[in-house]
């Protein structure tokens, strides 16, 4: 058996109670439980960037690297506050010649992280959420 790599390889992701199931899809929907990641929230979202997946809980995003034998290494938390601030939606940006962010929408902000080190995403921008957001979609976005 050889190694797909992750690029070419069609992943689904299921959110349960308190895990993720990882599965490989071929071409024929033919599915294969990979990997159970358990948490300690309910997941609400997850994304996967590359090679970097974000899974959002309760108060936290939690970064890893997912390896071509469909594995995960940890790499870091995003603390959200210490008030429920539970992440409603996880947004992929890929600017042009750079290593791409995401848009995390919360209940009470929208904010923008640099992925560019997965151990120490760096916040580089955010929005009040004054209304309340559940919810977003870019469409028309040209960046670099």
């Amino acid at each position: 058996m050889t190694e797909t790599p992750l690029g070419t390889a069609r992943l689904l992701f299921l959110l349960g109670d308190q895990f993720v199931d990882i599965y490989s899809v071929t071409t024929n929907w033919d599915m294969t439980l990979r990997m159970r990641m358990i948490f300690p929230d309910r997941p609400t979202d997850a994304l996967l960037s590359d090679s970097t997946l974000l899974v959002g809980t309760a108060n936290r995003v939690f970064c890893y690297v997912i390896r071509p034998d469909y594995s995960a290494e940890y790499r870091s938390t995003i603390e959200l506050s210490p008030t429920p601030q539970l992440p409603e939606q996880l947004i992929e940006i890929v600017p042009a010649g750079v290593s791409g962010s995401i848009l995390m929408v919360t209940s009470e902000s929208i904010r923008d992280y640099d992925l560019g080190n997965q151990f120490v995403p760096t916040l580089i921008d955010s929005l009040a959420a004054l209304f309340g957001y559940t919810d977003a979609a870019l469409w028309g976005i040209t960046c670099g």
